[in-house]
């Protein structure tokens, strides 16, 4: 390889380098010494490998397409809860049709969640999107037993990269906390100058291939 080649391939790996990185899985706690960095007012900020977070929440009368209204998301010891007003509670529960809406940096896949304060049977139900806007991702509910400061975790089958989630419960029964989620950062695509160097490279390899037959 001439000094050409090697100038030319120095080049395109450091134009690649930035762009190609491999999507990673990021987890984000929202327990006591977890990753919350602000908790006051409607929203619960934090902060996890690079990602920031925001969270807050509503609650529905008759499920999304009805009336709704903003609820005040606190983090709490054992994760984050969603206070409605009147006789509600400080979970996110069914006594309305709750949501968490989380809004990340960047666009992830959400691929699992967990669950505090919560029972087996208790159901949960995720939405890409926004209170605006959403399509329904997964839903299931709570597998085992426990109650009070218990952890449940749910893998999420969701196959969808966006910057926002809907994650709430609209069982009557149901209740918990969200302790916390992990997401898969998409990895950012190779940019058109990059890919275009790579190609030529590959043209010169192959040409000083023909010529030494």
């Amino acid at each position: 390889m001439n000094n050409i080649t090697k100038t030319l391939g120095a080049a395109a790996l450091a134009i690649a380098a930035p762009f190609a990185a491999n999507a990673s899985i990021v987890d984000f706690d929202f327990g006591a010494g977890g990753d919350v960095t602000h908790n006051s007012g409607r929203s619960v900020v934090a902060e996890s490998g690079g990602l920031s977070l925001t969270i807050t929440g509503a609650a529905f009368s008759g499920g999304l397409t009805g009336s709704g209204w903003w609820g005040d998301a606190t983090a709490w010891d054992n994760g984050i809860g969603l206070y409605a007003g009147g006789r509600d509670s400080h979970w996110v529960d069914g006594y309305y049709d709750e949501y968490l809406l989380l809004s990340f940096s960047e666009a992830v896949d959400l691929t699992a969640a967990a669950f505090a304060y919560g029972d087996g049977g208790d159901d949960w139900r995720v939405l890409a999107g926004n209170f605006h806007g959403y399509s329904a991702v997964d839903s299931g509910t709570l597998a085992g037993s426990g109650s009070g400061g218990s952890v449940f975790s749910a893998a999420i089958d969701s196959d969808v990269t966006a910057t926002q989630f809907l994650i709430g419960t609209t069982g009557g029964r149901s209740e918990w906390k969200l302790r916390g989620v992990s997401v898969d950062v998409a990895p950012v695509p190779l940019p058109a100058s990059g890919l275009l160097l790579l190609a030529g490279l590959g043209g010169v390899a192959a040409m000083r291939r023909r010529k030494r037959g």
